[in-house]
């Protein structure tokens, strides 16, 4: 096994640890913890994908510092008390990936409200349950981010070897009361944590910078043949009804995320009479594709089409 393998496994590990840390409703400490546990996570993360583009070698990863002996300036591996090379830290390897283009804007954002989390979160005592709530948020897109990175990176999927995302915050007691009163240091972060979503990438459909994961509790019904529903166009399907927030939820891409994401994992595609005969022949089908007015109060304003991920599903074959 290679080093940047093993360093792969091991922050899928203290990724893991982190989710169960966070997964106990029990702990008063559950958010710092993942916090703590998350970053060290992708600290090794960032490092496996530095050693794999640098063929492995860990003296890629060494800091190297500059002294003077005898009147002159000399270079040498920065060693620790223990006498051990120093390698790259957290922040470094973000800086270093990012000017590469290996790591996205809300990636980074992510990972900077994590730390801030992480750094300042535990001196907070908040009543009002308004932080717990932006912590999971970003908790969740954090879970995600680091999953989809290690199958870009990696080409591993963890979500058939782990059960890879946080408890819904529905089964945490949260108490969301208006008239409880924010301290002003849990504001000043969380208004932090808000200013770092707001200037997420919007175009960006693969990475986040929050993650909001609502959960609907209903009554189990008593018939065991209860209908499995999926998006079709036959006439004769079971009628549901969705939401237009539900329905841009599920189609995120217009046609130019669509473009940009086929560039990104297509090294031959073309925007050409090929490409537009082979989406539209795919858009016919509801799954994929859908059609909307840009005014929906206005019948005569203009149309739009907006895709799904699944998609590349088809595009893919």
């Amino acid at each position: 096994m290679t080093i940047f393998e093993e360093l792969s496994r091991k922050a899928t590990q203290a990724t893991v640890a982190a989710i169960q840390a966070y997964n106990n409703p029990t702990s008063v400490y559950r958010a710092e913890t993942f916090a703590i546990l998350s970053i060290n996570g992708w600290e090794l993360l960032l490092k496996a994908k530095w050693l794999k583009e640098h063929g492995d070698d860990l003296a890629s990863l060494h800091i190297i510092e500059t002294v003077t002996e005898g009147g002159k300036d000399k270079q040498r591996v920065k060693l620790s008390r223990s006498k051990n090379p120093l390698t790259e830290g957290f922040t470094s390897l973000v800086r270093k990936l990012d000017g590469r283009g290996m790591l996205s804007k809300n990636i980074q954002k992510n990972l900077d409200a994590l730390v801030e989390i992480r750094d300042t979160a535990i001196h907070f005592y908040d009543e009002s349950g308004r932080l717990e709530i932006s912590v999971h948020e970003i908790a969740s897109a954090s879970v995600r981010n680091f999953a989809s990175v290690m199958k870009e990176w990696f080409a591993r999927d963890l979500s058939e070897e782990y059960h890879f995302s946080l408890m819904p915050l529905s089964f945490v007691n949260v108490a969301q009361s208006d008239a409880t009163v924010v301290n002003s240091e849990v504001e000043n972060l969380l208004d932090f944590l808000d200013g770092l979503e707001s200037d997420s990438d919007r175009s960006d459909t693969e990475y986040f910078v929050a993650l909001r994961i609502d959960l609907n509790l209903t009554r189990k019904p008593r018939s065991e043949t209860t209908p499995q529903v999926r998006i079709t166009n036959n006439p004769d399907a079971r009628e549901v009804r969705l939401e237009e927030e539900q329905i841009l939820a599920r189609y995120q891409l217009r046609h130019r995320n669509l473009v940009d994401k086929c560039k990104e994992r297509y090294s031959d595609f073309k925007v050409n009479s090929e490409f537009h005969s082979r989406k539209k022949a795919i858009a016919e089908n509801p799954r994929f594709a859908h059609t909307r007015l840009m005014d929906p109060e206005n019948p005569n304003s203009t149309a739009q089409t907006f895709y799904s991920l699944d998609i590349f599903q088809e595009f893919d074959k």
